[in-house]
């Protein structure tokens, strides 16, 4: 992204290792760890967790009122993947830049929140008979319903 990272934060976990402190020299870099239990060190990252689990939590929680047929906790990794792209892509109200314009340090030609859909939702999937061009019976169902 042509993005040069100067300075990290993080826990005390695999960023101790001395590996990672000599590639860090390498390049320049710098890096602060954060006390055990001190989430209050780096308030902006706890802040956009905070608010990514909340908005999978809702996904999660209108796909089983909506769908609980099809609904599944399983899919909690996909509602966290959904909810990232979500809040790297929204607009801010202030700005009216969304983070990953303001990371790549250029404005968007596209939408990308156009192409979005609720998520859970069921879809329907095309047999793969279908999809690899073959014939299928008349009577056979020609798609699988399927959560998104």
């Amino acid at each position: 992204m042509g993005v040069t990272i100067r300075h990290y934060s993080s826990d005390n976990g695999v960023f101790r290792a001395e590996e990672f402190g000599r590639s860090l020299k390498e390049k320049g870099q710098t890096i602060r760890h954060s006390g055990v239990g001190g989430h209050h060190q780096n308030g902006p990252a706890e802040n956009s967790i905070k608010n990514v689990s909340r908005r999978a939590r809702i996904m999660m929680f209108h796909a089983a009122l909506r769908w609980p047929d099809v609904s599944d906790k399983t899919m909690w990794p996909f509602a966290i993947r959904h909810a990232v792209h979500l809040h790297n892509h929204m607009p801010s109200s202030v700005t009216g830049l969304s983070p990953i314009e303001i990371w790549t340090q250029s404005k968007a030609t596209c939408n990308p929140l156009i192409s979005v859909h609720p998520w859970g939702c069921p879809v329907h999937v095309l047999s793969p008979k279908l999809q690899d061009g073959q014939k299928i019976p008349r009577w056979a169902p020609r798609s699988r319903l399927a959560p998104s």
